[in-house]
């Protein structure tokens, strides 16, 4: 994985948590990439919130034009949505994440 993953990681972290609304997705989950979270016991915050996980899986590096800007690499992410609830409450986490991610 190149530079270009991790500053894309920090960008959807900043984006879910910038654009989250209380009202569609409930509480804001806790967002982590996947190399910092810890890999033993839940917390409280987790359990009650839920997670949200980010790993980079590829990064290609390729030229594109995309809207009138050219770039040079596309990013692919896994978001691990973990809710620790019932299945509404994971609904309501996933929606809330694809609401985000259209929007941008």
């Amino acid at each position: 994985m190149a530079i270009a993953t991790y500053d894309v990681i920090d960008d959807v972290i900043s984006m879910i948590k910038e654009k989250w609304s209380t009202s569609t997705g409930g509480a804001i989950p806790r967002i982590e990439k996947v190399w910092d979270e810890k890999t033993i016991g839940f917390g409280d915050m987790g359990v009650k919130k839920g997670i949200i996980l980010i790993e980079p899986t590829n990064e290609s590096v390729t030229y594109f034009s995309l809207g009138g800007t050219d770039h040079l690499h596309g990013v692919d992410l896994t978001l691990d949505i973990r809710s620790y609830q019932t299945i509404d409450r994971h609904n309501e986490l996933v929606k809330e994440v694809v609401r985000i991610i259209r929007i941008k």
